[in-house]
């Protein structure tokens, strides 16, 4: 059985609205965050599957960051250089 988009993982952008101190930074584990714009952050990297991609909302949910975008590349796609560019409005 062939395995949707959903079910393989990728590469995932996420925009949120607030800030992290360093502290909670390492909680989003190999995830990266960087700060995109004022008051916005951006975290990104590889998720394996798409509970994976739950967590990370739930975690977003209980810190209470609302998410403003999120981008989806598939396996095999690069991930960007600089991805704060593309995420910024």
């Amino acid at each position: 059985m062939e395995q949707s988009r959903s079910d393989t993982g990728g590469y995932y952008l996420v925009r949120v609205r607030g800030e992290l101190g360093p502290l909670l930074e390492g909680w989003f584990g190999d995830l990266v965050v960087e700060i995109c714009a004022p008051g916005e952050l951006l975290i990104h990297g590889r998720l394996a599957d798409q509970a994976a991609l739950h967590g990370l909302f739930a975690r977003l949910h209980f810190l209470r960051l609302p998410l403003l975008e999120v981008r989806y590349l598939p396996p095999g796609s690069e991930p960007p250089e600089n991805p704060t560019t593309i995420m910024v409005p």
